[in-house]
């Protein structure tokens, strides 16, 4: 196949998409096996991938980087914190013009496979350009995504070929005493998307000194109906116990903890937050831990590519991850 046979093949991911609502059968099968990925997180993943995926958006990508005449195989092992979190690199892959021999999570399995699938059996041709593996073998180059545990033996494991391998990483918010309720309220999809589960999720905010906090969890009452979860509302039980016995003191609404801590990762159901008085104080607090960090979102530009509030989990083909450009890597092998 070449490049515009399989733009052409992956933009029917688009009306598969279209086809699919909350009574799929592959929607309601995940979110039994994952309680995790409920039906509206995994429609809420799949309207986003629904725009991204039309021939003329893949095609624009794609044209800005070499087509492979030599195809090589890629092992992909995907990661599974929010659904189909591991389709961009097999995007990437395959629009590169490498083979792509995946080891799926078995967290997003099901909902992963299911869009393999239907690619193969509408275009068989493509089957050549996707392994589906219990174990990498024979590869060229690998992409790996896990934690900071699973990175060291991810990094043992491919020395010997090109890789990237990512790590944990959270995204931060900043608030000023210019960000409107409105704002504020968006912000909150940033943070409670996924359950915070994702590496583009807001796991901590910086505010100005002085800041009504108070007014902040005013703004993310709609999200209450997470206490009906059960894994989260375990979460959020286990650390506000954590700080009543620590004496720690922390901000509640029901349903999550809001606590002060120079820690850019916050624990499921809590959000850190850190104040600042001035903006070259934040921008040398946010820097030092910017390897842990994925996105910042906020109003104005005091970083480059800050992300408006509520747009953290809107991610298009050019956004990549740890801001390593994936198909330029895969250029390069």
């Amino acid at each position: 196949m070449d490049q515009k046979d399989i733009i052409e093949a992956i933009s029917n991911w688009s009306a598969l998409i279209e086809n699919m609502d909350a009574n799929h059968p592959i929607l309601q099968q995940n979110a039994y096996k994952n309680q995790w990925f409920t039906v509206d997180n995994q429609l809420f993943a799949l309207n986003n991938w629904k725009s991204e995926l039309t021939n003329e958006q893949l095609s624009l990508f794609a044209q800005k980087y070499q087509y492979s005449k030599t195809a090589k195989t890629v092992g992909i092992v995907m990661a599974g914190n929010v659904p189909l979190v591991g389709l961009h690199d097999l995007i990437c892959v395959l629009l590169s013009g490498h083979v792509a021999q995946v080891k799926l999570s078995k967290d997003d399995e099901l909902l992963m496979r299911f869009f393999i699938d239907s690619l193969i059996t509408q275009f068989p041709s493509i089957k050549e350009r996707i392994q589906i593996v219990d174990k990498l073998v024979d590869y060229h180059a690998a992409i790996a995504t896990g934690s900071n545990n699973t990175s060291r033996y991810f990094e043992y494991y491919f020395r010997g070929v090109p890789s990237i391998i990512r790590k944990n990483r959270t995204s931060i918010a900043i608030i000023d005493n210019q960000t409107s309720d409105k704002q504020l309220m968006a912000l909150s999809e940033d943070i409670f998307r996924y359950f915070g589960l994702g590496c583009r999720n807001v796991g901590k905010i910086y505010i100005p000194e002085g800041y009504d906090i108070p007014k902040i969890l005013d703004q993310w009452n709609h999200w209450f109906f997470l206490a009906d979860h059960n894994k989260y509302f375990n979460n959020y039980t286990y650390h506000k116990a954590l700080f009543l016995m620590n004496l720690e003191h922390h901000f509640d609404n029901g349903f999550l903890t809001l606590k002060e801590s120079s820690n850019v990762f916050s624990p499921l159901g809590c959000l850190f937050f850190e104040t600042y008085n001035n903006h070259n104080q934040l921008k040398e607090r946010i820097e030092s831990n910017s390897n842990e960090i994925q996105c910042i979102v906020g109003d104005g530009d005091l970083f480059n590519a800050m992300i408006p509030f509520g747009n953290a989990q809107k991610t298009q083909l050019n956004d990549f991850a740890d801001g390593i450009d994936t198909m330029k890597f895969l250029e390069s092998i």
